[in-house]
């Protein structure tokens, strides 16, 4: 009888106190996280109930498998990890907001959705140029991949200037268009044409409307305006 409750101590163990506090002096706490909010980490561990600054934590572990990386490790659909600038900024223990750069976000309501975070600054160099590309293909749901090559499927939910909101299965997530490398859609014969711009991209469109040296084009991932300066062509498809 002993033996089967301590077996039951150690199971309930490993559930419970499965994520791993790194601080930036090396230590390490291993426990439950149950909040983070305005700088300040609350871990439940063996030991008892532990509180810390984020300003001394150098990164969490919620996921044995994530590695160290740049910002956070997510997983918006089950089976999809991505790699994203961020910061994990408020935590329930199960529900949060990561904060990505130029005003994104990616609100989650599963602590199944988070990896790993680094809260120390990263000297990561982003491309930010915006090249993103907007094609057709064979997929069910848009297929989003970004500049470090990670994919996500997604549902387009809105646009507000450069940034797009996708519906996951785990949230939401509005990102800037510059962390986007390529959006494809599911083939759709209204997107009848083909604009190439001056850095590269493509992207399929409907035309609305061309006023003040400008298209209004409709595409996959909202309605967009193209100055005349940032066009190299443009292909008409019927």
């Amino acid at each position: 009888m002993k033996k089967l409750m301590l077996i039951l101590f150690v199971i309930t163990s490993c559930i419970l106190f499965s994520d791993t506090v790194v601080l930036k002096d090396g230590s390490q706490i291993k426990g439950e996280i149950q909040t983070i909010n305005s700088g300040v980490l609350s871990i439940k561990s063996l030991v008892g109930q532990i509180v810390s600054y984020t300003d001394i934590v150098k990164e969490v572990y919620f996921d044995e498998q994530a590695t160290p990386t740049y910002g956070v490790w997510i997983e918006p659909n089950e089976g999809e990890w991505i790699r994203i600038p961020g910061k994990l900024t408020k935590f329930d223990g199960n529900s949060g907001t990561v904060l990505l750069p130029d005003s994104g976000t990616f609100v989650f309501s599963s602590r199944e959705a988070i990896k790993y975070i680094n809260f120390i600054e990263s000297s990561t160099e982003l491309d930010l140029s915006q090249n993103t590309s907007v094609v057709p293909g064979k997929t069910d749901k848009l297929k989003v991949t970004l500049k470090n090559g990670d994919t996500f499927s997604a549902v387009f939910s809105s646009r507000l200037g450069d940034i797009i909101t996708f519906i996951v299965e785990r949230g939401i997530i509005s990102i800037p268009t510059n962390l986007i490398e390529k959006v494809i859609f599911p083939e759709n014969s209204k997107y009848n044409s083909l604009f190439t711009l001056k850095d590269g991209a493509k992207i399929y469109a409907k035309i609305l409307k061309f006023e003040s040296n400008s298209f209004l084009i409709e595409t996959a991932i909202g309605v967009i305006f193209i100055d005349l300066k940032m066009m190299h062509n443009i292909e008409l498809l019927f």
